[in-house]
């Protein structure tokens, strides 16, 4: 596990390319389940609090799939998606928004949104949706080609699963 926020402590060596889950949620008590509950599933997870943060997680880190809620403080989950995108180096990874607002049509134009899983969310659905991004993702790092990630959900909820997440922390840096 990795430190808690604001003790800025190294991450692991053994976090980097493995399979991870950048999980980037504002409210501290959903991050921490969330991290758990994919920790459960067999994830390792690093949550960030912040847009910002989760930024340079996923640049330093690159994760397998990436969660991101869309309301936060500061730097929200769209300028993250746009964000992500401009950037050669993020711009395949998988993201799976889980918002109260996922009905928001720029979440689903964007190519990198492979589900919208709409808050308050099945335990299961959340989990399935990333690991099925997690195995898309690593079939991609194989082959090179991106597979079809997304899979109809409950009522709105769009989404896929992703990979493995160790920790519940922000970002420490």
């Amino acid at each position: 596990m990795l430190g808690r926020e604001g003790k800025g402590e190294c991450m692991p060596s053994s976090l980097v390319n493995s399979q991870l889950v950048v999980v980037i949620e504002d409210d501290d008590s959903l991050r921490e389940m969330m991290c758990e509950l994919l920790q459960l599933d067999g994830f390792k997870t690093f949550g960030c609090r912040s847009g910002a943060d989760g930024l340079r997680a996923i640049r330093d880190l690159h994760p397998s799939v990436v969660t991101l809620d869309l309301h936060m403080p500061g730097m929200d989950g769209l300028e993250v998606l746009d964000s992500l995108s401009r950037n050669e180096a993020t711009s395949r990874v998988p993201v799976i928004v889980v918002s109260a607002y996922a009905s928001d049509r720029r979440v689903r134009c964007s190519s990198q949104v492979k589900a919208v899983i709409q808050k308050p969310f099945e335990v299961d659905d959340l989990c399935n949706r990333v690991r099925r991004a997690a195995n898309d993702q690593a079939w991609d790092r194989e082959t090179g080609r991106l597979g079809d990630l997304t899979t109809p959900g409950r009522g709105d909820a769009e989404a896929l699963g992703r990979e493995e997440v160790e920790s519940y922390t922000s970002y420490p840096g």
